[in-house]
């Protein structure tokens, strides 16, 4: 038996047909499921991603369930990106501890969302409560930076600390910023790798 088969004898069942009917007529009734267990409930939704091809988004109630649902997910819609959404904090609900890496992998998943790049979406309760910055506010805490433009560097300065970086002598982690005479290296949450720009005097 492949997993299109497993995929049919899942869709045959009661629950799963009257779940799949709730999503064709666009009903918002709530559908629950009793006796799903362990792997269950993952096999269950890759199964109607696979009958439908509808936009998924898993809220599981914490950050270890969520994970573990995500893990069973991949192993099951294997080539199928997944996007996981957590929270930017290094414990849940401490909402003064930012985590450097976190804030980047929650800034890189609500990128993919924005762009459309998955349609399988998991996270859990208290990263969706998480306030997120709308776009017009963001378009203007932004700096645009093109090849052969003047830059003033004490300006570039006080444009980064404003917005939360922090100077070091070199960038290790998202957040950090260093300028060396001409070269000025800026690590940003929003990409996985620090970008180096080197000045030709101004």
């Amino acid at each position: 038996m492949n997993i299109l088969d497993l995929f049919d004898k899942i869709a045959a069942q009661n629950s799963t047909k009257e779940l799949l009917n709730s999503i064709a007529v666009n009903n918002a009734e709530n559908i629950y499921m009793e006796g799903v267990a362990a792997s269950g409930p993952a096999f269950i939704m890759a199964s109607v991603y696979a009958k439908t091809r509808k936009p998924i988004l898993a809220i599981l109630s914490n950050a270890e369930e969520a994970l573990s649902f995500k893990s069973d997910i991949e192993n099951i819609l294997t080539g199928e990106q997944i996007n996981w959404i957590p929270d930017s904090f290094v414990k849940n609900l401490k909402y003064s501890a930012e985590h450097a890496h976190k804030v980047q992998e929650r800034i890189e998943a609500l990128n993919i969302i924005d762009k459309g790049k998955a349609r399988i979406h998991i996270s859990y309760t208290s990263a969706l409560l998480e306030w997120v910055t709308e776009k017009n506010e963001l378009d203007k805490q932004a700096m645009e930076l093109n090849r052969g433009m003047k830059l003033d560097i004490d300006y570039l300065i006080e444009f980064l600390q404003l917005n939360g970086f922090v100077m070091a002598d070199f960038v290790f982690e998202p957040g950090e910023f260093s300028v060396r005479g001409g070269i000025i290296d800026i690590f940003s949450f929003a990409h996985e790798w620090p970008f180096r720009i080197t000045l030709d005097d101004d």
